[in-house]
């Protein structure tokens, strides 16, 4: 370790020893043939260590920080609440290879964009049927929209799915390597339209494989994927800020005895990568998920022909804990929650692909539209009609659609709700803007500071 000075400085905050953070950061705890072993890292794998123990930390915190928003917010009585989904975009790395992180990240991606899509163009249709107001929805499929759906089951198919069988073979470790979860995937999945070998070997000698998603294919190394899938939590770490000194006599601040900040002592209890599902709506549905999901009642049927096959072998209660499954099982809970919801979709382009200021690319631009299906939902929202829970009377409707100039079908009486068609939402709205005295002083404000603009 060369800058000692750099490590006292986040030692301290930490309320750690430095040097019980150098020895986190310089040796590992590794089980190696059922055996507990220390092993020494080089400079490159210590890089690594100091990059996991940077990304545990911003994991802690954002698991402390959202679980105390949602206990403070979070009521037993109310009818309405407000969540907030942040995901990164869809990654396709160029300066090195797309490893572990850019298939959860693209994987989530995928599950996103199917959620929308069906909510755009598919879920309205059962609604209507239950409103009694079939008559008003437009025939099957008006729009032809690319459906994502089989390259979402490809992930996460059970069993067989690219997540089960990395699941399976990360269990096995001791048997299994990156090798044989790509010729697994190969052998489940080649002839997926949305699956292929990347070709060869990366730089490193690991296999390559190819996942066409919505927005354009992505290669993958399969370095270190089992690795990484079973390193939910490094035990050297959790040692470090929980401590091992418990019942030694390890007086408070010293090594072992873990942090002597009050605030990290209680952050460093969360759970990460992730060990619990998301927060919904209500209090007390924070459950912690099960380490293998195949005990349970809900199990998938296997058949025989599966059950003999090697590579998708039901997993073993082994208690290893796998990333990929419990991402998997919190993107169920999550997506669930907002089928739950009334949504409200913004998609944002980017104008390039490098972050400029002031420069449009079209062919990037034309690209984003194109793959996020805008121009469908343009062509599908204006004969498309929205529900709103407002309960008034059938003849008070009728009234309000004549007063307004509106179509039969523009404003549609259900068993439960109203329904507006696009343009009677946009005359509506631009009635109820005109009519708010607020909205008229900003456009009176507006207009002057134009006129003050010209007469400069």
């Amino acid at each position: 370790m060369c800058n000692i000075d750099t490590l006292a400085l986040i030692a301290e905050p930490l309320g750690i020893q430095p040097s019980a953070l150098e020895n986190a950061l310089s040796y590992k705890t590794k089980l190696v043939k059922k055996e507990l072993c220390t092993v020494f890292l080089d400079s490159d794998r210590a890089s690594d260590n100091r990059n996991d123990l940077a990304k545990i930390l911003h994991s802690l915190l954002f698991a402390w920080l959202n679980e105390h928003i949602n206990q403070h917010l979070c009521r037993d009585d109310f009818d309405t609440f407000i969540g907030l989904f942040d995901l990164p975009s869809p990654q396709n790395m160029t300066g090195r290879s797309n490893s572990l992180d850019q298939f959860c990240i693209n994987f989530a991606n995928e599950r996103l964009h199917h959620f929308i899509q069906q909510r755009l163009f598919e879920s309205h249709i059962d609604e209507y049927q239950s409103e009694g107001i079939s008559k008003h929805v437009p025939p099957p499929s008006p729009i032809s929209y690319f459906n994502n759906s089989e390259c979402v089951r490809l992930f996460q198919n059970r069993p067989g799915g690219l997540i089960h069988i990395m699941d399976d073979q990360a269990r096995w470790s001791h048997k299994k390597t990156d090798h044989t979860m790509v010729e697994a995937f190969a052998k489940r999945s080649g002839n997926h339209s949305s699956f292929k070998l990347g070709g060869g070997l990366d730089r490193s000698g690991f296999l390559t494989f190819t996942i066409c998603l919505f927005n354009g294919p992505v290669t993958y190394s399969s370095e270190v994927f089992l690795e990484h899938n079973l390193d939910a939590l490094n035990s050297d770490f959790v040692a470090l800020l929980r401590g091992t000194a418990v019942g030694t006599g390890i007086a408070d601040g010293g090594e072992g005895a873990g942090s002597i900040n009050p605030f990290v002592q209680v952050a460093a209890q969360q759970p990460v990568k992730p060990m619990q599902v998301p927060s919904t709506g209500q209090k007390n549905t924070i459950h912690c998920m099960p380490h293998d999901t195949t005990t349970t009642s809900t199990a998938p049927t296997i058949t025989e022909e599966e059950r003999k096959d090697k590579d998708i072998a039901v997993p073993q209660n082994t208690g290893t804990p796998c990333i990929m499954g419990k991402f998997c099982t919190a993107l169920d809970t999550l997506f669930d929650t907002l089928g739950d919801t009334q949504n409200w979709f913004v998609f944002c382009i980017n104008p390039n692909d490098s972050q400029l200021l002031n420069q449009l690319k079209e062919r990037s631009v034309k690209g984003q539209v194109h793959s996020a299906g805008l121009v469908k939902v343009a062509e599908w929202g204006g004969s498309n009609v929205q529900g709103g829970r407002d309960r008034t009377l059938a003849e008070q409707i009728e009234r309000m659609r004549v007063a307004l100039g509106l179509g039969e079908t523009d404003v549609v009486l259900g068993q439960h709700k109203v329904f507006l068609s696009q343009a009677a939402f946009h005359a509506m709205e631009d009635y109820l803007c005109a009519a708010d005295v607020e909205e008229q002083k900003c456009n009176w404000m507006h207009e002057a500071e134009v006129k003050a603009s010209l007469d400069v």
